[in-house]
């Protein structure tokens, strides 16, 4: 008790025999960046050193107890290439990643020891997905140069297409460029990719990345104006934004 910072004191008692808040409780301080609790919660429960991994709770009990962490990549560490003592650490990790923290990104992987692990290679992609989904670039990059040795298609689809739908041009660019560049993943896949995120772009506003992907990847009017996004194609999509502008652009370069 005596190491801990006096707000703890109260929660050490009230988790002393629940393994279960006491992993939801760092979770939240992932999530929140809160380094200085994270750190001293795992040093008082020694988390790395939990005999079948401090997270026992399924995804849907996650859930449950922190509504943060509704998301699909959450399932993904369930599988069964990830021994489950992992579990914990890698959602840890994803949460950092995804609200931009990696500082304690860098911590949670020397805690838990993953330099010398698979795990976090095996599921790059989605702790990719979780720091696109965010729109957090710095925090992408961290896990390109840690962990990212390669990347299939789909996996490379998916997280391009939620970095465009994050809005964030300068992580669709740095990725674009990554993922051609230094994986060699086609381009073709990535313009694929853009035209099918196209119009949820340009639903939540996005109008310049909207014409970034436009423009690099040279999208053609037809596929602009085409659509089998269930919310109609890019160019519907840009007519029903509050502004005029995307629309007007779209319209002054393919004369619709």
């Amino acid at each position: 008790m005596e190491v801990l910072p006096s707000e703890l004191e109260l929660l050490t008692l009230a988790y002393a025999c629940d393994i279960d808040g006491v992993c939801v409780f760092f979770l939240e301080c992932c999530w929140a960046g809160d380094s200085h609790r994270a750190k001293a919660v795992a040093s008082l429960f020694d988390l790395a050193a939990a005999v079948g991994g401090f997270c026992r709770l399924s995804p849907d009990q996650l859930r449950a107890r922190m509504p943060e962490l509704r998301a699909v990549w959450l399932d993904g560490y369930y599988e069964p290439t990830v021994a489950a003592p992992l579990v914990g650490g890698l959602v840890a990790l994803a949460l950092a990643c995804k609200n931009g923290h990696p500082g304690l990104a860098q911590w949670i992987t020397d805690y838990f020891g993953f330099d010398g692990s698979r795990a976090p290679v095996v599921h790059f992609s989605v702790l990719l997905d979780a720091a696109c989904i965010g729109g957090r670039l710095d925090v992408a990059r961290w896990l390109a140069d840690r962990f990212g040795e390669t990347m299939c298609a789909v996996h490379a689809s998916t997280a391009f297409g939620l970095a465009c739908r994050s809005g964030c041009l300068p992580l669709v660019e740095w990725l674009a460029g990554w993922l051609v560049g230094r994986i060699g993943m086609p381009s073709s896949v990535l313009r694929a990719a853009s035209v099918d995120d196209l119009p949820n772009v340009c639903g939540r506003g996005h109008a310049t990345t909207a014409r970034w992907l436009i423009e690099h990847f040279e999208l053609s009017g037809a596929e602009v104006r085409h659509s089998r996004h269930e919310g109609g194609a890019a160019w519907a999509v840009a007519q029903r934004l509050p502004g005029r502008d995307l629309a007007d652009w779209m319209s002054a370069r393919f004369g619709f």
